[in-house]
């Protein structure tokens, strides 16, 4: 048969027509987000500046986003404020501002903040640590300028001291400089040093000396209102002496019925139940070979708690120098008499009961304590793990009120910050307190002052948390002396008399004298 009949033939292909080009589209870009201003509070935190409006999983979220001005605050325990015995009373502190740029809510950027103690830093910023190029300046005036990384001195740069004078320039790494190529010195460990030195050797810082007159609570006849003055003048002086990162030390003039500390307790600065460090105690315990440091550490423990003032007291009049042995608990209460003669006792002096743990030499300087977050030692549970130089705080999330959140507002008449999350329709109880809360309490913020603010206000523990602001511990120190000093002297001569009974006992240079005294007609009726 053959082969080449149509029935043997292999069937045809088909022909498939190629289906047209199609032409690759270019992505679509995202849209840019509309920015708007707005001004609002979150927990401690109070923002002014550009935002966005929240995607994806920020949906509902107001974002910040561009250039904008950040106030972290806490609250402080106060109890020498406190009036209400059921209510405690707190103050505001200032724990750091930050103004510059925020990408979806987090410092990225160029910008400055500036701390509690006053060290500042202004550079860039990366995911809310400092990175790049910046220039921090501790509180004492020494500077780093230089790259960062991941929030540490890393990289080229120059640190200028101002403690000793001399400066490092070369490289850095971790908070670390290397010298001759080699070796690392720890930079932060080398100004914690320097800040103990400050203590121990002094800094050249003249004693001052300020009077505060304390008749109201002599006299059963004055009033209410005449208390109340003195009373508030004196909480200024605290407050200021306490800012300036020095430490009151109160003594009485002869012609004051009542020892500085009585003064202190009649006030309401000191607690009857937990007055203080007796040093003539601490001494008799070193000698005994007990526990002496349990005195300071349960005293300041107590102190960050409740807010009133640490007191190192110094039994230093004639009865109490002859009291080697004896121990009281009423110690605080005992009356003394007349300018004390007898020289103090070498073992009172505080270096000896320095340890730092239980009285580190930095309570000298309470600002740095209270900024650098000492109080963890003491209330591991009370404070933060991350505080101090060269860390920042977290940014809170702000929810958007509902129907959208508001437009362009005018930065010469900024608007009231709102609590964030309260909406007119949503509004209860609950989150009416928490938005008075958050307002009383930031309404002492002003301008670009840090740290205290001598604002006080009174609050549950439990609507600060529900407010969701941070409620920090902050100290409070002082010295005092039993023993008086004669009415006669001037300011000059109370500076010889104190320089010449406690320079080698007390850190003077990081105190002011506070004398407590009559107002002179007073001193004349009695006379």
């Amino acid at each position: 048969q053959d082969s080449s009949t149509p029935e043997n033939m292999a069937p045809k292909k088909k022909v498939v027509a190629e289906p047209p080009p199609v032409e690759e589209q270019e992505p679509e870009e995202p849209e840019e987000p509309e920015i708007f201003k707005k001004c609002f509070r979150s927990g401690g935190q109070m923002y002014y500046g550009e935002c966005k409006a929240g995607t994806g999983d920020k949906q509902g979220r107001v974002i910040r986003h561009g250039y904008g001005r950040q106030v972290t605050i806490t609250a402080s325990p106060a109890g020498f404020r406190q009036t209400n015995p059921n209510r405690p009373t707190y103050e505001a502190i200032v724990q750091g501002i930050y103004e510059g740029n925020f990408e979806e809510d987090v410092l990225t950027g160029q910008g400055n903040y500036k701390w509690s103690d006053g060290a500042y830093y202004e550079g860039h910023f990366t995911e809310g640590q400092l990175n790049g190029h910046g220039r921090f300046v501790w509180a004492d005036g020494s500077a780093y300028e230089g790259s960062f990384a991941h929030g540490t001195l890393s990289g080229q740069g120059r640190l200028d001291s101002r403690f000793d004078g001399k400066f490092h320039q070369g490289k850095f790494q971790r908070n670390s400089f290397q010298q001759g190529g080699q070796r690392w010195l720890p930079i932060l460990e080398k100004a914690a040093n320097e800040d103990k030195l400050r203590v121990s050797e002094g800094n050249g810082i003249p004693l001052k000396v300020v009077r505060c007159t304390v008749d109201a609570f002599l006299q059963p006849s004055a009033s209410d209102s005449e208390a109340e003055m003195e009373q508030k003048a004196l909480f200024r002086t605290i407050q200021q002496i306490h800012s300036d990162n020095l430490v009151p030390f109160f003594v009485a003039e002869a012609n004051v019925p009542k020892t500085a500390m009585r003064c202190l307790l009649d006030m309401g600065l000191i607690s009857q139940e937990a007055p203080g460090v007796s040093v003539r105690h601490a001494a008799i315990a070193h000698r005994r070979r007990r526990d002496c440091h349990r005195f300071f550490f349960e005293s300041i423990q107590d102190s960050l708690k409740s807010g009133r003032l640490f007191t190192v007291a110094f039994e230093d009049d004639d009865e109490a120098c002859s009291l080697l042995q004896e121990e009281y608990s009423d110690w605080a209460t005992r009356q003394s008499k007349g300018v004390p003669q007898k020289p103090l006792h070498e073992d009172w002096k505080l270096s000896h009961f320095f340890f730092p743990t239980a009285f580190p030499e930095i309570v000298f300087q309470p600002v740095l304590f209270n900024c650098q977050n000492w109080a963890r030692t003491f209330l591991p549970e009370a404070a933060p793990p991350t505080s101090g130089p060269l860390s920042l705080p977290e940014v809170a999330p702000v929810a958007a009120a509902a129907g959208g959140v508001s437009r362009e507002q005018s930065k010469e008449n900024p608007p009231v910050a709102e609590a964030a999350g309260a909406t007119k329709a949503q509004e209860t109880e609950e989150t009416k307190r928490i938005k008075e809360l958050l307002e009383t309490a930031s309404a002492g913020v002003n301008g670009n002052v840090v740290g205290q603010t001598g604002h006080f206000f009174e609050a549950e523990e439990d609507d600060l948390k529900a407010a969701k602001l941070e409620i920090r511990p902050f100290l409070r120190p002082a010295v005092l002396s039993f023993g008086r000093i004669p009415c006669s002297l001037g300011d000059e001569e109370v500076k010889l008399a104190l320089s010449n009974r406690f320079s080698a006992h007390v850190p003077l240079h990081r105190t002011v004298v506070v004398i407590l005294g009559r107002a002179p007609e007073a001193s004349e009726m009695l006379n």
